[in-house]
């Protein structure tokens, strides 16, 4: 499997924070405590592919992932924090979790997808059959699982009735919608299904959303299921105006997605000079390189509403020029706290208790 980094210098918990893989295995588990599956080994294998297919098309198992049979959900878990924690441990799924962290850790793959299905597939008695003995287990790979499982227990605290409109405000480009709803409680980086974050969707064409969320404190380098970050978005999305503004929120260009790609490198596959001068880049010298769009054409693409309207990307983010912006006159609201958040509904045979932070460092 290709290494990203060949130098013996990076350690367990720097390729993690470089890479999508401690993401990528939270929406697993998360889709694993959502299905029950009864067999864990197929469903992973199916769940990676159908997830990632771009990604896992690079994997080289051993053996075929379609050779481990198939899964078929589980009815008789017990819809309470008790019986979700007994179904994790039947089916071994922080034992296999490990191994698999424990094995990439060693390796340090790019593509993490393909490196998870090739383990899955490679005929250990420990990955092919889950219900089998304790893996070998590092501080890393401990710790690493433990983060995982506190991962998914993190989004569940996060859950808010109200975080689906917040997303459909910013897929409509509405910044007073969006201020409303955070104003209302919604917390800012709520996840949608795709463990994204309104600034994620955001960074797709809406500065001014993008500046308000970042003012509310949303994490700018989070990454969602596919590893993507607001960076990645906004640079494949040749936004140079939002790049720029991300960059001067800390937004980090060396985090790689499921695919072992990083804001740089997508950026220069792109080829766009403004997204490649707002990363600090020199622009592609060669005169065959793609024609890029006007800055007038990407702004055409762009919704139809007050967020549309472009701002100084090297500005100090601040309300006031959104504020002077919006039809209506009213108050900013203030920063949001955490009371607002509620707790996870444990009857329903879905959801993830916080207290799954204990048994992922158990």
């Amino acid at each position: 499997m290709e290494r990203m980094w060949t130098s013996d210098g990076t350690t367990p918990e720097e390729y993690l924070q470089r890479t999508s893989l401690r993401p990528m295995l939270a929406s697993l588990l998360e889709r694993i405590c959502k299905d029950k599956p009864d067999k864990l080994l197929p469903f992973m294998l199916e769940y990676l592919q159908k997830t990632h297919p771009d990604a896992s098309l690079s994997a080289n198992p051993i053996n075929a992932p379609g050779s481990f049979g198939t899964w078929a959900r589980r009815t008789d878990v017990q819809p309470t924090e008790a019986g979700l924690q007994a179904y994790l441990t039947e089916i071994k799924a922080r034992v296999t979790l490990e191994s698999v962290l424990e094995q990439a850790l060693r390796v340090q793959p790019a593509n993490v997808v393909a490196f998870v299905i090739d383990s899955l597939c490679s005929g250990d008695d420990l990955l092919g059959a889950p219900t089998g003995g304790a893996a070998p287990s590092t501080a890393a790979g401990s710790t690493a699982v433990a983060d995982v499982y506190a991962d998914v227990a993190t989004r569940q605290e996060l859950a808010h009735p109200d975080a689906p409109l917040l997303f459909e405000a910013v897929g409509e480009g509405d910044l007073e919608r969006v201020e409303e709803l955070l104003g209302r409680g919604v917390p800012v980086d709520s996840l949608n299904e795709d463990a994204a974050t309104a600034l994620l969707l955001a960074a797709e064409g809406e500065p001014a959303i993008v500046a308000l969320l970042l003012s509310k404190g949303s994490h700018v380098d989070h990454q969602d299921r596919q590893g993507s970050t607001a960076l990645i978005a906004a640079v494949k999305y040749e936004d140079a105006e939002v790049v720029q503004m991300l960059v001067a929120a800390g937004a980090s260009s060396g985090l790689t997605d499921v695919g072992g790609q990083s804001a740089v490198e997508h950026a220069m596959r792109g080829g766009d000079s403004r997204v490649l001068e707002s990363l600090g880049l020199a622009p592609p010298a060669s005169p065959h390189a793609s024609p890029q769009a006007s800055p007038q054409a990407k702004k055409a693409v762009r919704r139809g509403s007050v967020s549309s309207e472009s701002i100084d990307p090297k500005a100090q983010i601040s309300l006031s020029a959104i504020k002077a912006r919006l039809t209506r006159s009213h108050q900013i609201s203030p920063d949001l706290t955490r009371s607002h958040q509620i707790s996870p509904d444990l009857t329903r045979s879905h959801q993830i208790s916080p207290d799954l932070r204990h048994q992922g460092a158990a």
